[in-house]
């Protein structure tokens, strides 16, 4: 999945994006 974090884009795995919201 693709996260735009702090006008950075960053390649997470689906179970780290979970975690990170």
């Amino acid at each position: 999945m693709l996260f735009y974090v702090d006008g950075h884009l960053l390649l997470v795995d689906f179970q780290e994006g979970q975690r990170t919201m």
